[in-house]
């Protein structure tokens, strides 16, 4: 990876303890640490992107959602096959039936219902069975993983998170200024995130409207 603060491509000896071993300063992310593109170059970089170089206010949710390596998908998968639990069931049972045929007869018929048990407890091992799975998705990072990156590591690091990066984890900032006696409209907003990034804007202010955030399923209530 390349340190961020002296821009030298170091190998894994030479970063120990996220500190660089050319210039002795500390940096946040190191990928093999905290994943694929988990670096504070490429960070920067999201955020830069993002924020037009620090003029313009994103969320942390934000950063996290460019800043993603890898995602994907699977659906559903039925059980396919014959459970465990009945195939040793069955072998079992027709085990326990061969040793005492073999215990009541004698010679060769004793010998090979004897083999034939022994083979009856390798079939359950050979029946082919597969585990019924959900539909689900993986994202890496997680969104909490990547705020934990953020609000720890970068935070302790540079003492706060990216210029023009805000932390969406409470309330949404209110501008100074007070709600227009007559707005012009109101917006409904049902993501946290979204209206963290229009008040850190300044957009209500600056368009004359009201800012309502409400809970995606109770949202036709705020104006019953």
């Amino acid at each position: 990876m390349i340190c961020p603060n002296c821009s030298t491509s170091l190998k894994r000896t030479e970063r120990t303890g996220q500190v660089c071993s050319h210039c002795d300063r500390r940096f946040a992310l190191d990928p093999r640490l905290h994943g694929t593109g988990m670096h504070d170059v490429r960070i920067r970089r999201c955020a830069d992107s993002l924020t037009d170089d620090g003029r313009l206010k994103v969320t942390v949710t934000q950063l996290w959602y460019r800043s993603r390596t890898h995602s994907s998908s699977w659906p559903a998968k039925k059980a396919r096959g014959v459970h465990r639990g009945i195939s040793w069931l069955v072998a079992l049972s027709v085990c326990a039936g061969l040793l005492a045929l073999a215990a009541r007869t004698g010679g060769a018929p004793a010998f090979w219902c004897g083999v034939g048990a022994v083979l009856v407890l390798v079939v359950p091992k050979l029946v082919p069975y597969e585990r019924a799975r959900p539909a689900g998705s993986r994202i890496s990072p997680s969104e909490y993983g990547f705020r934990g990156l953020m609000t720890r590591e970068w935070t302790s690091t540079y003492g706060g998170l990216p210029p023009g990066v805000v932390d969406d984890a409470g309330p949404a900032p209110r501008g100074t200024a007070k709600r227009p006696d007559r707005p012009r409209a109101v917006i409904l907003c049902t993501d946290h995130a979204v209206a963290t990034f229009l008040e850190a804007n300044g957009i209500p202010r600056r368009l004359r409207v009201v800012l309502l955030e409400a809970d995606p399923d109770h949202a036709h209530e705020e104006f019953g």
